[in-house]
């Protein structure tokens, strides 16, 4: 049976909207609030998710990891990346999970995702995560540094409703591996498909910028970058990495 999905016209946030339907109401894991016309969409940061009305997906997953240990919790951040870049690489060659959880393909971002927790004692209560996908979007504010979209990598126009099924489900499928404790699985998917791993990058830290080889993210969410000879660690939102080809900041 398909788990619910509450379609919105109109909403400022997906997330915000999915907390306050949580809040009112028990719903099942897996349930998603969906959002066609999304006005002041988040990402990471103070970053703005911007996504046209009615071209492409954006929503809010709800679920329950109480199960899952504090020092794991970047474990479902990689959990979601996995899942959302499972079913765009069934469209696109050349995806990449883009640290800490963008989705790339080739050079160019086509996903975000933001994950609001809610703790209690040393618990995770419920987790919402707010996904945008860019779907049939073509054209984008030139504030929006590199953009792409499903048509644009194919050429397709796609209907919305299947596309967010697909997604819902590879999501509780990733889900499940995280409840058996599988986290090698998701781990080990995750640095497969990790942007520029084993190459040389330029990123900016503390307004200067710096030459760093990708080396991989940790169980806890630190990207290791190898600089000048030496294994340094970050936390998200300490640096970040440049475009190459346009030498801007990346979104």
């Amino acid at each position: 049976m398909d788990l619910p999905i509450f379609k919105m016209d109109k909403a400022a946030s997906s997330n915000n909207e999915a907390m306050l339907l949580a809040k009112q109401k028990e719903i099942p894991e897996g349930t998603i609030v969906w959002v066609l016309n999304q006005t002041n969409g988040r990402g990471q940061g103070n970053k703005k998710w911007h996504s046209n009305p009615n071209e492409n997906l954006t929503f809010s997953v709800l679920l329950k990891p109480s199960f899952l240990p504090m020092e794991k919790q970047f474990v479902l951040s990689k959990m979601v990346a996995v899942a959302v870049a499972k079913v765009v690489s069934s469209f696109c060659s050349d995806t990449f999970i883009k640290w800490p959880n963008d989705i790339y393909v080739k050079n160019n971002k086509i996903a975000g995702i933001l994950i609001e927790n809610s703790i209690q004692g040393q618990k995770m209560y419920h987790s919402v995560i707010g996904i945008g996908i860019n779907i049939n979007q073509e054209n984008f504010p030139s504030d929006v540094p590199n953009p792409t979209s499903l048509c644009v990598e194919t050429g397709q126009k796609y209907r919305l409703e299947p596309l967010i099924r697909l997604f819902q489900q590879s999501i509780l499928d990733e889900y499940e591996k995280l409840k058996k404790n599988h986290y090698q699985q998701i781990e080990s998917y995750y640095d497969n498909l990790l942007y520029k791993k084993n190459q040389t990058v330029r990123i900016r830290y503390k307004n200067k910028e710096i030459s760093a080889f990708v080396l991989k993210v940790d169980t806890s969410g630190f990207i290791h970058l190898l600089i000048e000879n030496k294994e340094v660690l970050f936390a998200v939102g300490e640096i970040e990495f440049l475009i190459e080809k346009t030498n801007e900041k990346d979104a």
